[in-house]
Formats: C-alpha cells, sequence, structure tokens
C-alpha cells in the first residue's frame, strides 16, 4: 500500500489541530472559570499548583485559551498522524553527532548575540529603553529555561519528524522549502493581539470566530512581510542546518538562541512613552522578530552558520577513522 504524500499528511494535521482548538477552547475557558470560582470558595490560592493555575485561567482572555486549545488538538492528534503516515524512528535521516555540544553552544552564541546587539542599537534608535528594577539574573535564567524546552520540543517535532516524513516523498530542497513553509505558517497561527472575546460572549462558535480572525490577517501584506518572511527565514536556516550536520545539535543551539535573545530583550525593554512605534515600520517591529532589519540580521546569521559547517566538514574530514562514528 503506498504511503500518503508528507505535505497532505502536515495540512491535513494542521487543520484537524485548528479545528479543535476551535471547538476545544470555549469548553477550556469554562473549566478555568470554574477552576478559579473553585479555588476562590475554598480558599485555595496558596495552594502551589491548583493557586498558579488558577491565577493563570484569571489572568487569560479567551485567545490565550484558545491557543492552548489548539496546542492540546495537536499533541492529540500528533501520533495518529505519524502512524497513518507509516513514521519510523530509524528513517528520520539523522545520524549520532560526536560534536554536538560544539555545534549547540556556537548556534547558540551566533544566534543570540547577533540578535542582542541588534537590539541594543534599536535602544540607541530610541525604539525601545530599559525598564527600570529588573532582576537581570532571573530574568536571564527564566529565558534560559524557555529557550531550551522551547529549542528541544520544536526541533524534535519539526526538524526531526516533520523533516524525516517529507523527506521520504520529497527530495530534499523542496521538502526544506514546504517545512519553512508550513513552520511559519504555524508560528502565524495566533489571534491578532486587538482580538477580543468577552467572557459573557463565549459560545460553541467563538473559537471558529477566532480562526476568522486568524486568516484575516493573512490579507495583510505588511504583516507577512515584516514577520511571516522572518519565519520563513528562520525556518530555512535550521533546516539546512539539520540537512547539512544530520543532526539536531546546531538548529536547537541556533533555535535557543532566538528564543533566549527575544525573550531576554523583551523582559528588559520597553517602548519610550509618546514613541509611536508605526514610525519605525517596515524596518522595526514591536519585538527583535518583526521587521526588515531583523530579517537582515537572520540572513547574515545564516551566512555564519554556512561558514560554520564548512570549518565543521573540513575539521570532521581531518579526524582519525575511529573518531568520526
Amino acid at each position: 500500500m503506498a504511503r500518503p504524500h508528507g505535505t497532505l499528511i502536515l495540512c491535513g494535521f494542521l487543520l484537524t489541530s485548528l479545528l479543535t482548538g476551535a471547538v476545544l477552547a470555549p469548553w477550556l475557558f469554562k473549566a478555568g472559570g470554574w477552576l478559579v470560582s473553585m479555588v476562590n470558595t475554598f480558599h485555595w490560592e496558596k495552594s502551589p499548583v491548583l493557586g498558579w493555575l488558577a491565577e493563570q485561567c484569571a489572568r487569560s482572555d479567551f485567545t490565550r485559551f484558545f491557543n492552548r486549545a489548539m496546542l492540546i488538538g495537536a499533541v492529540a492528534w500528533l501520533w495518529p498522524f505519524l502512524s497513518w503516515a507509516g513514521v519510523r524512528r530509524d528513517e528520520s535521516g539523522l545520524e549520532r553527532n560526536r560534536f554536538r555540544w560544539q555545534d549547540a553552544a556556537v548556534g547558540f552564541i551566533m544566534a543570540s548575540g547577533l540578535l542582542l546587539v541588534m537590539g541594543f542599537m534599536f535602544i540607541n534608535a530610541g525604539r525601545f529603553a530599559g525598564k527600570p528594577g529588573v532582576a537581570v539574573a532571573s530574568l536571564a535564567g527564566m529565558a534560559l529555561f524557555a529557550a531550551v524546552c522551547v529549542a528541544l520540543l520544536e526541533e524534535w517535532f519539526f526538524r526531526a519528524g516533520l523533516f524525516g516524513l517529507l523527506l521520504r516523498t520529497m527530495r530534499p530542497l523542496p521538502a526544506l522549502l514546504f517545512l519553512s513553509f508550513f513552520f511559519s505558517i504555524i508560528h502565524l497561527l495566533q489571534p491578532p493581539d486587538e482580538t477580543f472575546v468577552s467572557p459573557a460572549d463565549v459560545n460553541a462558535g467563538s473559537g471558529f470566530w477566532v480562526i476568522g480572525q486568524i486568516f484575516a490577517k493573512f490579507g495583510n501584506a505588511n504583516f507577512l512581510l515584516a514577520e511571516g518572511a522572518t519565519l520563513f527565514a528562520v525556518g530555512l536556516i535550521l533546516g539546512w542546518a539539520r540537512l547539512k550536520t544530520r543532526s539536531l545539535w546546531l538548529g536547537i543551539g541556533l533555535h535557543a538562541g532566538w528564543v533566549f535573545g527575544i525573550k531576554f530583550f523583551a523582559g528588559l525593554t520597553r517602548t519610550p512613552k509618546g514613541v509611536n512605534g508605526k514610525a519605525f515600520m517596515p524596518w522595526i517591529g514591536d519585538d527583535l522578530k518583526t521587521g526588515l532589519v531583523p530579517l537582515v540580521v537572520l540572513s547574515f546569521t545564516g551566512l555564519l552558520v554556512a561558514g560554520w559547517i564548512v570549518l565543521r566538514r573540513k575539521a570532521i574530514a581531518t579526524l582519525p577513522r575511529e573518531y568520526k562514528k
């Protein structure tokens, strides 16, 4: 029996996860409200688990519940779709990497270093200003923890599982382009910042209304150019690193570096009072991943990654055979 094409599987997975999120979101929102009420009634605010969870629910609007519901849908449907595709671990095309720590460290330093240098140039340009009283060490620790978790999960999901799936039915270049497009679309499926659903108005159709708001963003050329192009470039670099090293570790370092840089800079800075962020567009957006300048810096990072891969290959070629295994 012929295996289904990888692109068909990914599109079906995306659509199914999105629709599952739309159906589940209102119920998840109501469950969050019930939890907040129960914690307040029984005075469990100090509970390390229920108290924290209730606080998060109380601070979250419907769009955040929608995002979590879509994530739950993606996790729930991942294994059925991979089983349908007949994916096996030994078909990923990945090899053991004796230089994994060097790859991860170099990727992290290149990605976060260039991103933060660019960020402090934005501060000098007046687009951002420092926040007073920030605990820098604590902020850096939390940003690093989040960055490592996101990088490990997403690289395993996108560059190991999904890329391996595509490479079974496509040549490397078309697979790389399609996965980079899919990667950018997944990250753009977030409701616009101005999307709001009143708690009293949440009903069974609210999740589908949010889907409409999400897809309405794709008609905005400035949005696609400012953020979509950057995400597509990120996907290209990470996929290229995976192909050329036959390993996830360089991509994990790069991915963690970018996430760390964005979160650390966001925690350190704010938009100065009276500054109109739109005046800086399309060059500089509301964060380090939006705008044409971040896209240029990202492209330069890609050139450095290509240079590192060349140096890495030459170094490996000079090693005795027993050290290459």
